[in-house]
């Protein structure tokens, strides 16, 4: 007997069956290792598995394949997963729907106190809310109502600011920031309004807010409702060395911050970064961190996470690698981080895998040994590529490359 909970735990667990106890791996959409075996009696009595996270999304283009993510236990809301795969996360209003949800160039005109106040004038360009203005609270549950009753197959829906500051500078939601020690506690007055207005009509639904940036910091006595999740992003943050090893300021405190959300918030989400927004080719050495990091989080509470990575395309650098490693480390945050590279480098390289190995390791070692910073904008002038490293990179891509001449797959 294989038997799971709503909505796909019974596939999980043939795929579970297949994967952890027969040996098949789905490494991206056209590359999979499936065994045979002349037996394939069960090797276990009874066997029972609860997910770490509850929210499990690689937001990499490589990986949007509905098969590629069920096989690997994803439910990322941006894959193509499908009613016969048994649904997913569904967002209605991804982030940063303040606009949308009171757009200015409806209610501005006439009504300049629902958008937030800088510098003492009232902004109707890359704005947000007045989020202590009783209309608007008003407004917002009205509007967040209308989404759910017209979008029913979503699940989470997103009650999060634009994606810019300007926060509101009035005397209300200055007063309540300044209590609570964050700007976050305007926002969350609001969130929980709403949340707490659908509770009772819509019991299955979630909204969802950011801290992120200016909203970041948890607060000192405010609680986001049950049926909250509150999305920690980590955008100011070094990804060559994990959170809790690196000592940029930047870490240092966004591991605080991560440690006191986590004491606090009973549905505590993060967002974290894979890739160069500014370059999709530039080589990016995180993958070493990748298991670090979601350890740390897991550990501290966090049970959800997007790893947002080069999503408009094809192909990244070691687009599907990062892909396959983010799979196996958010269903199980324990995998060995070297098995699931080099399992995925001899599927998809063949002959060609231990140049590729070397080539990770080059740019791995110098961000480590040179304690050399990395945040999500570097280009080709970042130090990590000086002209010995593109040559030995160069060299090693050259001798992978001819060694899989005859294989161009």
């Amino acid at each position: 007997l294989i038997v799971g909970g709503e909505p796909r735990g019974t596939l999980y667990g043939v795929y579970g069956l297949l994967e952890d106890h027969f040996g098949c791996r789905w490494f991206t959409p056209a590359v999979s290792r499936i065994p045979k075996q002349p037996d394939l009696s069960v090797p276990i009595s009874s066997y029972r598995v609860i997910p770490t996270l509850e929210y499990r999304e690689p937001f990499v283009a490589d990986c949007f394949d509905g098969d590629w993510a069920a096989r690997n236990r994803m439910n990322s809301s941006s894959a193509r997963l499908e009613e016969k795969h048994g649904g997913k996360v569904t967002y209605f209003g991804f982030v940063h729907t303040f606009n949308m949800l009171l757009p200015p160039e409806q209610y501005f005109d006439t009504h300049p106190e629902y958008f937030s106040l800088v510098s003492g004038k009232r902004l109707k360009e890359r704005t947000q809310l007045c989020c202590t203005n009783p209309d608007v609270i008003r407004l917002v549950t009205e509007a967040v109502h209308k989404n759910i009753r017209e979008h029913p197959e979503a699940t989470v829906f997103s009650v999060s600011q634009n994606d810019w500051y300007n926060y509101c500078e009035c005397d209300k939601c200055t007063a309540l920031a300044e209590s609570e020690g964050t700007q976050l506690a305007p926002v969350l007055a609001l969130v929980n309004h709403v949340a707490k207005s659908i509770a009772q009509e819509f019991p299955d639904k979630l909204i969802d807010t950011l801290a992120y940036q200016y909203t970041r910091k948890p607060p000192k006595t405010m609680r986001a409702e049950p049926n909250v999740i509150v999305r920690l992003c980590s955008i100011e943050c070094c990804f060559a060395h994990s959170f809790e090893t690196c000592d940029s300021m930047e870490n240092v405190a966004f591991e605080q911050d991560v440690i006191e959300w986590g004491k606090i918030c009973k549905r505590l989400w993060v967002w974290n970064y894979n890739t160069s927004f500014s370059n999709y080719f530039m080589p990016y050495p995180n993958l070493r961190v990748r298991n670090d990091n979601i350890k740390f989080y897991a550990a501290n509470n966090v049970k959800g996470i997007f790893e947002q990575d080069v999503y408009t395309t094809l192909n990244g650098e070691l687009s599907g690698l990062s892909g396959y490693l983010n799979a196996k480390m958010l269903w199980s945050p324990g995998y060995d981080e070297d098995t699931a590279i080099n399992e995925f480098l001899d599927a998809v390289y063949g002959k060609a895998a231990p140049l590729v190995r070397e080539y990770i390791d080059l740019i791995h070692n110098r961000v480590e040994a040179e304690n050399i910073h990395m945040d999500i904008w570097i280009g080709p002038q970042h130090e990590l590529l000086d002209h010995g490293v593109l040559e030995l990179a160069d060299h090693i891509w050259d001798v992978a490359e001819a060694r899989v001449a005859d294989q161009p797959d």
